[in-house]
């Protein structure tokens, strides 16, 4: 019994939705130094702008992959991998 393509694109797509919540989840709750995080010279320089910086990457990684999972469960095959990949890229 094996899968077809469309199923295991679907669950890809699903895969790294998720790998996309987990990963904006854990880069909301970075302190700076941490191995983790937007690390620019202006978010270095503030604690508030580091702040508002990993919240506001937090929402944006979340958001897409939401997204991505919806995309894997609404769509077929290709178009789903095709949002998917424009998701990560963006």
């Amino acid at each position: 019994m094996t899968l077809s393509d469309a199923v295991l694109l679907r669950i890809a797509a699903c895969a790294m939705g998720s790998l996309f919540v987990a990963i904006g989840w854990r880069v909301g709750r970075m302190t700076p130094g941490g191995w983790m995080g937007v690390y620019t010279p202006w978010t270095a320089a503030s604690p508030r702008v580091w702040t508002r910086t990993q919240q506001l990457a937090r929402d944006v990684m979340i958001g897409a992959g939401v997204l991505m999972v919806l995309a894997g469960l609404l769509f077929e095959g290709d178009l789903a991998l095709t949002l998917v990949l424009s998701l990560a890229a963006g």
